[in-house]
């Protein structure tokens, strides 16, 4: 990992997750903005999106929590935590009749994983071979152009089979070989967010 100075770094990181002193909450909440625009929540009133948002924030950070310190962890460990992390959320916001698929579950997870990562959050090492590529369309494209894999027929937002997205996954493990499966996703996102931006042979991401 190269230096940096320490005020870049600290500015680096309020420009990702913001300026709370609570990494975990931080995370979680700017990782909500990356799939709360899939979502629908009929006639409920921002009130009570906050509180349903919050309340979810505070499981998401007790599950991290929980994962960091499992010994001697394994990827199957890492896969049971996910798809009951996935569970709580979803129950979470069935219990207030909005639906939470696992698409955007899955995205709610990864994506504040990844930024807690990427913010320099070192308890990850233990885990980091088994980390899950946060899924989006961007990264159905740069799976079928880098390694061949299909896109799932739904769109990712709209997935609700745990059981699709686990074998999505476990495809994307078994074919990426040059690093850990979240780094191959640090390395190509940016990449092929810049191609569909263009609208090279791919349509805009809409969920």
């Amino acid at each position: 990992m190269p230096t940096i100075d320490k005020d870049i770094l600290k500015f680096l990181y309020t420009a990702c997750i913001g300026v709370s002193e609570d990494s975990f909450k931080a995370a979680a909440n700017r990782a909500y903005l990356d799939f709360c625009w899939t979502m629908t929540f009929g006639e409920m009133n921002d009130s009570g999106k906050q509180k349903l948002r919050n309340e979810a924030v505070e499981i998401l950070c007790e599950r991290i929590n929980t994962l960091i310190k499992m010994p001697n962890i394994t990827v199957n460990d890492f896969d049971i935590w996910h798809k009951d992390t996935c569970t709580q959320l979803q129950k979470q916001y069935s219990n207030s009749g909005i639906t939470l698929t696992i698409g955007q579950a899955q995205k709610w997870i990864n994506m504040t994983i990844k930024y807690l990562y990427v913010v320099g959050y070192n308890d990850f090492k233990t885990v980091l071979p088994f980390l899950h590529i946060p899924i989006d369309n961007v990264i159905f494209y740069a799976a079928k152009d880098k390694l061949d894999i299909p896109k799932l027929t739904e769109s990712w937002s709209k997935l609700d089979s745990y059981e699709k997205y686990i074998d999505y996954q476990n495809k994307l493990r078994n074919k990426i070989k040059e690093c850990e499966p979240l780094r191959w996703e640090l390395r190509y996102w940016i990449e092929y967010a810049r191609i569909t931006s263009k609208g090279k042979g791919y349509k805009k991401c809409q969920s």
